[in-house]
């Protein structure tokens, strides 16, 4: 059985997926102030830590943060309340 305190503090699900999320978004992001000028899908590209990225991979980490932290928000909301 839930409890108000549960839903306040959140799920270890939900801290999860926030967490991950934000890493997501925040690699996502600084993906794309590295790759400017460079091809949408181009196969070289700057460096992230070890990784090569490129426009199109940032897209894939901000899509993938986007649904971490919307499947955090929304993970509480199909609850029934008593």
């Amino acid at each position: 059985m839930s409890t108000r305190a549960d839903t306040r503090t959140g799920s270890p699900n939900r801290v999860v997926g926030y967490a991950f999320g934000a890493v997501y978004l925040l690699i996502g992001l600084v993906g794309f102030a590295l790759t400017a000028g460079t091809g949408f899908a181009a196969t070289s590209g700057p460096h992230l830590l070890f990784f090569e990225i490129n426009p199109l991979h940032n897209l894939v980490h901000l899509a993938i943060g986007a649904l971490l932290v919307g499947a955090a928000v929304l993970l509480g909301v199909g609850r029934t309340r008593r």
